[in-house]
């Protein structure tokens, strides 16, 4: 019964954690949130992990392992500078981290230590980037610095992009020939989902002269966002 009881836990947290968090926020187009969900449930890999007050589950300078949501409980993320501990946040239910020194490769940045007591949920490293290369799709991110020559859209086979009028002009694409202020490329958000081109490198990247246009697979999108969500 405690085992079947867990893996309800489990399950849930997962679910939420994909359904409402904004770093999976990517999932939504084409409908890939509850698909992903599964994915994670099915791969055999994922731990329901208690703690007790004050217990440590990720350590200032570790290699990043795990991706965690907490089901329960509230967790303090802290580092430590000339020997005294400085908090930086409080982490509650539903919230997750950790994933910012799996997608960067590197070491962990800050420690976490439990509140009070608490559950969280493991989810293994490479699980997580199979799951971002499995169902987050390519992006073709279009910067601000767009000049508004058209090239790109000119250059899609697939009409994938398309530009359109800019709220506020660039007035540094008047600098550049072929450079229209009054525009910018566009897809949705200034993004375009798209692979067309079969993983090779897009027309319309090849196409910009400016390198405002760029495309992203699934781990980088992810990283993006969430370097976004942590600069706020």
């Amino acid at each position: 019964m405690r085992a079947y009881v867990e893996e309800v836990y489990t399950l849930r947290a997962i679910e939420t954690c994909v359904a409402t968090g904004i770093l999976f926020s990517a999932l939504s187009a084409g409908g890939k949130r509850g698909s992903a969900t599964q994915f994670l449930i099915r791969c055999g890999e994922i731990e329901l992990r208690r703690l007790e007050a004050g217990q440590i589950i990720v350590s200032e300078g570790d290699r990043a392992s795990h991706f965690y949501i907490v089901r329960y409980g509230n967790l303090r993320v802290f580092q430590t500078i000339d020997g005294r501990e400085r908090s930086i946040r409080t982490l509650g239910e539903h919230d997750y981290f950790g994933e910012l020194a799996i997608l960067n490769k590197g070491l962990r940045t800050a420690s976490v230590a439990a509140l009070d007591p608490a559950e969280v949920v493991l989810i293994p490293a490479e699980v997580l980037l199979e799951l971002c290369e499995q169902y987050l799709r390519l992006e073709v991110v279009i910067e601000d610095h767009c000049i508004g020559c058209g090239l790109c859209e000119r250059n899609c086979p697939y009409g994938s992009i398309h530009m359109v009028g800019r709220d506020a002009p660039n007035l540094a694409a008047a600098d550049f020939l072929g450079g229209n202020p009054s525009l910018i490329a566009a897809g949705p958000s200034h993004a375009v989902n798209c692979d067309l081109c079969n993983g090779g490198k897009p027309h319309c990247v090849q196409a910009c002269p400016h390198d405002a246009a760029f495309r992203l697979d699934g781990p980088e999108m992810l990283k993006k966002m969430s370097d976004r969500l942590n600069s706020v």
